[in-house]
């Protein structure tokens, strides 16, 4: 579920939605992007995945994040909040995924004059798309980060196809959060300037 809802759509929308397909069907796995209070009612009703852009959680949360080891702190606790899968993207900054007791980074090559529009969207289609076909976290959040990449390098709302998505792949860098240095944590964060 992403996207910019359509005005005076109810800010719980979501978390309604959620309900009613689970109750109809047991075995739907919901992956959410959103923000503001769409976000924070999608939710209350522990959709299996949230993938947020740096500035969303930001706002989520209330605070400035500055640094990866308040990343990660806000990453378990979404986490323990019974979100099963929690993606935070950074634009071309590389992107953080928290699953389990599994933290990555993961982070693409530079595009120059890319397209932001869409790769959101992209990005959370990869990563379902990869996990559907029983890839591990790791490989998903790469083939997610691949796909976003390849967006970014079309021009305006194209969509990459498989080729271009399968160029990028093998050059993603993909690293336990734990074995980022100071310097990668300088450079990764922000996505936007203050």
């Amino acid at each position: 579920m992403c996207g910019t809802l359509p005005p005076g759509i109810p800010e719980n929308f979501y978390s309604i939605l959620i309900e009613k397909l689970r109750k109809t069907n047991k075995n739907v796995f919901f992956g959410l992007d959103a923000d503001y209070n769409y976000l924070k009612h999608g939710i209350s009703s522990n959709p299996e995945l949230i993938k947020l852009n740096i500035c969303e959680l930001e706002r989520l949360v209330s605070q400035r994040i500055k640094n990866l080891d308040q990343l990660k702190k806000i990453g378990k606790s979404l986490l323990n909040d019974g979100i099963s899968y929690v993606i935070v993207t950074m634009g071309e900054k590389g992107a953080v995924g928290f699953y389990k007791k599994d933290f990555f980074y993961a982070k693409g090559p530079i595009i120059r004059n890319p397209g932001s529009v869409g790769c959101g969207d992209v990005f959370l289609a990869g990563f379902v798309l990869s996990l559907s076909k029983m890839k591990g976290f790791k490989e998903s959040l790469r083939f997610a980060v691949a796909a976003a990449t390849a967006k970014a390098a079309e021009q305006f709302t194209d969509i990459p196809g498989p080729d271009k998505v399968k160029k990028y792949l093998k050059k993603i860098l993909v690293r336990s959060l734990d074995d980022i240095d100071g310097r990668t944590e300088i450079s990764s964060l922000q996505e936007v300037p203050e």
